[in-house]
Formats: structure tokens, C-alpha cells, sequence
């Protein structure tokens, strides 16, 4: 990583290997900062935000993703091309429920007070596509999915424990489908 000059600004990051252009894989651009310090771009990213400082569009490469608040400033909406995901949450602030326009499918997941236990992926129609259980860290942050049936030795998704946070997930969650072969 590259800082800004007296500042803890990140300049750039070194991905190895070079991410593809266009890619989702990120990028070695620069970052753009507002006079607030937000990120508003890297190369060809952009992002905006609301009065409230939440983001409110992400775009790349031409496609672009809106986002929407509840009142309690829970991401409610995610809209892209296509696709209006909308989610659901506890008093608490838990995500309880997510539900895609696009895949017809719909994910639920299982609390136990703060501890997050399990998710529940089943299509529209009520149909189960799969059943997975989170373990957590200390801090009840997830760690690995892995599934409740079938095999159970090799997590879905994993975001290895690494100080200062440097090592990224290594799946999105919505991949979980293809993963399994049923996507």
C-alpha cells in the first residue's frame, strides 16, 4: 500500500497478480478522496454518497448499483441492472432476511441473541437450495460457512482470522448456488 503524503490516506494498492481491466477483482489505480476523506473513485469506479454519508451508487464500467437506507440506516435496497435485492432486519440491526427479484431466490438467516448461527438459501417458491452454519470468532464475526449436509469438512466461504484485517473473504456470498452446482 501506498499512503498519501502525511496523511493515512491510502494512495494505491499492489494486487499480485495484476487484476484483469474491467475485472471485479479490484484494482492498482489510485484512490480519489472528497475534502470529507471518502473514497470517490479508483480508476474506472466511482462512488457516491447521501447527505448522511452512506453510499448511495457504486458504477464501473459503465454499470452502475444504487443502494437505499431504512430509517435506522440499514441498507434496504440494492438495485443493478436487472436485479432489486431487498433486505430485511431485527431490532437489533441483524440481517433476517434477503430477497433477490432477479434469481427468484430468497436467504434467511438464524440468530441466537448476537451470534449469528446459520443461513437458509431456498428459491421463491419455497424450494431448499441449502443450509449452511456460520462459525465465528471471538467476536462473533463469521469465519467459514460450511454445509449442513453432504460436505462438511471443506468450507463454502472462508475469511481467515489475519491482524488488521488484510486478508479478504474469499467468495461472495451469493456464489454459494454455483458453488454447490445448482447455479
Amino acid at each position: 500500500m501506498a499512503y498519501v503524503a502525511n496523511t493515512n490516506r491510502v494512495n494505491n494498492e499492489t494486487i499480485s497478480p495484476v487484476p484483469p481491466v474491467g475485472g471485479l477483482g479490484g484494482s492498482n489505480d489510485a484512490y480519489v478522496y472528497d475534502k470529507s476523506g471518502y473514497v470517490t473513485g479508483q480508476g474506472e469506479a466511482t462512488y457516491e454518497y447521501d447527505a448522511a454519508r452512506q453510499m448511495k451508487r457504486y458504477t464501473r464500467n459503465g454499470a452502475s448499483v444504487r443502494y437505499a437506507y431504512d430509517g435506522a440506516r440499514h441498507r434496504a435496497v440494492k438495485i443493478q441492472t436487472g436485479d432489486t435485492t431487498r433486505y430485511v432486519y431485527d431490532n437489533k440491526g441483524h440481517l433476517l432476511f434477503e430477497r433477490s427479484s432477479a434469481s427468484y431466490s430468497q436467504r434467511s438467516y438464524v440468530w441466537l441473541d448476537d451470534i449469528p448461527l446459520a443461513v437458509i438459501d431456498q428459491k421463491t417458491s419455497g424450494e431448499l437450495l441449502g443450509v449452511y452454519l456460520i462459525e465465528t470468532d471471538f467476536a462473533n464475526t463469521p469465519r467459514y460457512l460450511r454445509r449442513l449436509s453432504g460436505n462438511t469438512s471443506t468450507p463454502v466461504w472462508q475469511w481467515p482470522f489475519a491482524l488488521y484485517g488484510e486478508v479478504p473473504a474469499n467468495c461472495v456470498l451469493r456464489d454459494i448456488r454455483t458453488d454447490m452446482g445448482k447455479g
